[in-house]
């Protein structure tokens, strides 16, 4: 009778020991179960560390586009008697593309860590679109670069800032500018209404100066300062709404 209750106590001892594991295994179980995150939460966690990381660079480019923008505009419209865009080249060189140009790349590195969305891509191609912008419309009036002076026989400033093939030149180099700011207008609309009137003042405001420069070509001097006080109201509407 002992010999059989000594046989029977280590199956009774172990079958509490796997009683006892299958309940510690069960709740640990179940409370990993109840926390567990879904398969997606990886990339959910990458997002919200993204967001801590790195600020949001869209109003860095925003400024940088209203104050170009709004100088810009007042020169083109004579504002005070301003009618040369030589003393405010630094708009071209630094405040536009400088602050455009962070946020291009700061967008960039936003969609990389985050979920890239359409919205984040668009932001981008603006910003790098008017990066440059900038910079190209300032080395043209450089007066160190002396583009206009080439289309001098003399070398004259003045000369070859009157002369046909150079206007005739900008006027193309407007022209495309505004055909490609339209592009944008077009994939603005129905998406965001301000947005799509910036991109259309833009747009108009792109081919009065092109037509600035068409006229002054044709040495319709009068037509062309018309067109350009129409291009300097568009863009200066263009950043208010901005």
């Amino acid at each position: 009778m002992t010999d059989r209750s000594d046989s029977i106590q280590p199956i009774q001892t172990g079958h509490g020991r796997a009683s006892a594991n299958d309940a510690d295994h069960a709740t640990t179980t179940l409370a990993t179960g109840n926390f567990q995150q879904p398969h997606s939460a990886p990339e959910r966690h990458t997002v919200s560390g993204a967001d801590l990381r790195f600020a949001n660079p869209t109003p860095l480019a925003l400024m940088g586009f209203v104050i170009s923008t709004f100088t810009f505009a007042m020169v083109l419209m004579e504002w005070g008697g301003a009618s040369s865009l030589t003393g405010v080249l630094g708009i071209f060189f630094f405040t536009g593309p400088v602050l455009m140009g962070l946020a291009t790349i700061f967008e960039w590195i936003r969609g990389e860590f985050m979920q890239a969305s359409a919205l984040l891509e668009f932001i981008m191609m603006i910003c790098g679109l008017f990066t440059v912008f900038w910079s190209s419309w300032g080395l043209i009036f450089t007066p160190s670069v002396g583009i206009a002076a080439t289309y001098s026989l003399s070398g004259n400033v003045l000369e070859g800032s009157l002369s046909k093939p150079y206007n005739a030149t900008l006027a193309i180099y407007a022209l495309v500018w505004g055909f490609a700011i339209l592009t944008f207008f077009v994939f603005t609309l129905g998406a965001n209404a301000v947005l799509a009137a910036v991109f259309f003042l833009l747009w108009t405001g792109a081919f009065c100066i092109s037509g600035t420069y068409w006229c002054l070509s044709l040495s319709k001097i009068s037509t062309a300062q018309t067109l350009k006080t129409a291009s300097g109201a568009l863009f200066f509407a263009a950043a208010a709404l901005g």
